[in-house]
């Protein structure tokens, strides 16, 4: 079975950008927390509820498609 790379993410798109918007917010508050700099809280959080909201919007998407064959 082979599997193409460009259909893979292509069909993963927003999934990848969900998890990216999550990994950015935990790196800049990692980061941060390293420096010993924080900022407010919801900085932070904005990237990863951004990242949790692309992730669950594209689950939805998908429910509905499927009930509506």
């Amino acid at each position: 079975m082979e599997i193409k790379i460009k259909e893979w993410i292509d069909g993963y798109k927003l999934y990848i950008g969900g998890a990216g918007a999550i990994l950015v917010g935990v790196g800049h508050f990692m980061y941060d927390w390293y420096l010993g700099e924080f900022q407010s809280i919801e900085q932070y959080l904005t990237w990863i509820i951004l990242g949790w909201t692309i992730i669950g919007g594209k689950s939805a998407l998908n429910k509905i498609i499927k009930v509506s064959k």
